[in-house]
């Protein structure tokens, strides 16, 4: 980015509503709401307070911890002196206008670490007006970090028409002789940065900087390194100090050529290139390094290695390294520039990097407020409301975690926070979020399941849409399967696929208000109305799931006929109040006083007893076991039905144990699970061991003893378990839940 008053080219700077590369956002118009766009639903005007008091009846005061305090608890913290007592930054404090007790722990990932910021509800101090937490946040979001796109006004509001959803203090403080804590008081900060807000180098005091000894010049810069000075109107305005020199290269250079030498020393700021426009972006560079990859890979695997293939692979590693190594592609870059105009702050870096997780984190805790906007609709309010975020939290914003925009906060990053940071290991990092590989899969797969139900440390939604699809399937099949006793499994499973298709979820979603809650990261994808739909839908079956995980089955049954069928009374008394079984409406009682009249029947209790389990409407039973064609009116017809319904019953059962007790596997390893135990030949052998095979009803009396002796029939057999799990799903009533 080209700016008149660029401090230097190698710097990065911010400009509203841009991205490094282009515009940050390409949404269509019906698609600009939500987080993502700082959108949030049930936000109104917030009546102001008044800015020469703390308001102590109107705010709520909270202490931002962050676990770990790696990389956020710095061994040289930003000091202030006041009344001859060292007070020394701690982070921030949050005064928000509604409480937050119940608000979980705001996850995200940075340097390869996984954090957790909570709030700690603490007693209002009195030593500050909302007028001077208002300049001083200011002045360290927008007047030195720049993130011009970050608001804190409610949604639709301004300055003018309403107050801040938060206010931040930053916390300044030490311990007293008796353990107290003690926070300098908001005046004192601001009188703080009022003092050190003067030159680098005064002009008055340019000589006597230039003629200073070694010892006296070391000692001099020694109290600015690590620094952040500002060039109030340069893009951008802040910068961290990491070293002051009298004389630079660029100085020596003009001293040879025969110019006037700089008269004010330089500092110089050691930057980094972001990582979109550095070698590791390059095609090029990316294609040679699959290629040495690949050719490694033979290498390593082939006994007999010659020298043509020794030498492609040196040749290959001397074109990575000239990409590298090129000029224009160098990721650290140190950047000189005359100290002339800079002017101190009195901060260092570890005010900034403590600012700059506070985007993402206040973009939290508006969504938690919102939240009650949607349990208002619903009719209930969430136990645990971290179960909601995870739902609404699409892939792509996992590493997303900046807050409104990305290249904002990195770019402040670079130029005002430590230069040097602790890193976690990878292996965590890819364990949480790496799907693919051999190697990742072989170990994820033989990982064993946990006794008890264990919440899984992977984030973002696609665990929770992999449960929430077996839920809506489910609840959609058992209403088909009672509302239309007719229609045959054929058509039932047509009808089931036109309700559960992505663009029909996507439209719940929409009618239920999600895509006012869905966090996903802007991308070239999403400006695609295609791209929209599945995230749309995905969030809608991830919310089903956080539902069923939250408050039951029942409950996910009750709002999904609420979001489907709300507008009509009459579809809605309909698909609630299904009619029962045609065997159950023959006989509401049971039909077990049929047992004499019918040696089928009588034979069936030989299976009750081996099962242990006596069914009320015993021909159901005898339903579920009849592979025949031809109508009968024991059966009143063959199992299919209930295949159809067993079939998404052994699904969702299959699905909700290995979502709870194989808490590290991703939806993908899931899905392997599942298909193999849930399988022709393993639902075969389960009916084999519960002995449903001699008690198959068919047309002919020698088919039961020939299915027996044939291994190529576990589908039949697979297909009767399903219809028994359906059968003794209707006669035992479990459609509550």
């Amino acid at each position: 980015m080209r700016h008149p008053q660029k401090l230097n080219p190698h710097l990065w700077y911010n400009e509203p509503g841009e991205l490094n590369d282009g515009p940050r956002c390409y949404c269509k118009p019906e698609y600009q709401v939500g987080p993502s766009h700082c959108k949030y639903e049930g936000e109104t005007a917030i009546p102001k307070c008044d800015p020469h008091s703390n308001n102590p009846n109107k705010l709520h005061h909270y202490r931002i911890c962050v676990l770990p305090n790696t990389n956020y608890s710095a061994k040289q913290p930003s000091v202030i002196m006041y009344k001859n007592l060292k007070y020394e930054f701690e982070g921030f404090g949050l005064l928000s206008h509604y409480k937050l007790d119940d608000l979980p722990p705001c996850k995200f990932h940075r340097y390869n670490i996984f954090y957790k910021v909570h709030l700690v509800p603490e007693p209002l101090p009195p030593n500050f007006t909302v007028r001077s937490l208002d300049l001083l946040s200011d002045f360290v979001m927008y007047e030195l970090l720049e993130l011009l796109d970050e608001t804190l006004y409610p949604s639709g509001a301004d300055e003018a028409t309403s107050c801040r959803c938060f206010h931040l203090y930053p916390r300044f403080s030490r311990r007293g002789h008796d353990g107290a804590l003690e926070l300098l008081p908001a005046w004192a900060i601001l009188q703080h940065l009022l003092d050190n807000s003067g030159l680098l180098i005064e002009p008055d005091c340019l000589d006597s900087v230039l003629r200073m000894s070694k010892e006296e010049w070391r000692n001099f810069i020694d109290q600015w390194r690590g620094q952040l000075i500002t060039y109030p109107g340069k893009k951008p305005s802040t910068i961290r100090v990491d070293q002051v020199d009298r004389c630079s290269a660029a100085a020596s250079a003009a001293s040879s050529d025969g110019r006037d030498k700089p008269t004010y020393p330089y500092v110089i700021h050691i930057t980094q290139v972001p990582l979109k426009f550095g070698w590791q972006a390059e095609n090029t560079y990316r294609r040679t390094l699959k290629s040495y990859f690949r050719e490694q890979y033979m290498i390593v695997f082939n006994p007999r290695v010659g020298a043509e293939q020794r030498e492609k692979l040196q040749h290959l590693r001397e074109k990575m390294r000239v990409v590298e190594e090129a000029p224009d592609k160098r990721r650290e870059v140190t950047v000189e520039m005359s100290a002339e105009g800079f002017r101190r702050t009195g901060l260092r870096p570890d005010v900034t990097q403590f600012a700059l997780l506070l985007p993402h984190f206040l973009s939290f805790c508006r969504l938690h407020r919102s939240i009650s906007a949607l349990e208002s609709r619903i009719g209930y309010v969430f136990k645990d409301k971290s179960l909601f975020h995870q739902a609404m939290t699409h892939p792509s914003s996992i590493r997303s975690t900046l807050g409104l925009n990305s290249d904002h906060v990195l770019n402040s990053m670079l130029n005002c926070g430590p230069r040097l940071l602790e890193y976690g290991e990878v292996r965590e990092i890819r364990q949480a979020t790496r799907k693919h590989g051999l190697a990742y899969t072989v170990n994820v797969m033989s990982m064993l399941p946990s006794i008890l139900e264990k919440k899984s440390p992977i984030f973002g939604n696609d665990r929770l849409e992999y449960l929430g699809d077996a839920v809506v399937e489910l609840i959609v099949t058992t209403h088909l399967f009672y509302i239309l006793p007719e229609v045959s499994e054929g058509h039932l499973d047509a009808f089931r696929q036109s309700l559960v298709m992505n663009a029909h979820l996507a439209l719940l979603a929409r009618r239920l208000g999600l895509h006012c809650y869905l966090q996903y990261a802007h991308g070239m994808d999403f400006y695609l109305d295609s791209t929209f739909m599945h995230a749309y839908s995905d969030a809608f079956e991830a919310f089903m799931a956080a539902v069923y995980l939250d408050g039951g089955l029942a409950l996910a049954n009750r709002i999904f006929a609420d979001v489907m069928w709300g507008s009509d009374p009459s579809c809605l008394r309909v698909w609630c109040t299904p009619p029962p079984h045609p065997i159950q409406l023959e006989y509401p009682d049971g039909d077990r006083h049929l047992l004499p009249q019918h040696p089928k029947l009588k034979k069936l209790t030989r299976l009750e007893r081996r099962i242990g389990m006596e069914f009320r409407h015993i021909r159901l039973l005898a339903q579920s076991l009849s592979y025949t064609r031809r109508f009968n009116q024991l059966t009143l017809g063959n199992n299919q039905r209930l295949e159809h319904l067993g079939d998404t019953l052994l699904k969702f059962v299959t699905t909700d144990y290995l979502f709870k007790h194989f808490p590290y596997h991703h939806e993908g390893h899931l899905s392997i699970l599942r298909n193999t135990m849930a399988n022709k030949y393993t639902q075969g052998q389960v009916c084999r061991d519960l002995g449903l095979t001699e008690f198959i009803i068919e047309d002919t009396p020698a088919a039961p003893s020939a299915l027996l002796s044939l291994d190529a029939d576990s589908k039949i057999f697979a297909d009767v378990l399903e219809s028994f799990v359906g059968a003794v799903f209707v006669d035992k009533d479990l459609t509550s839940g």
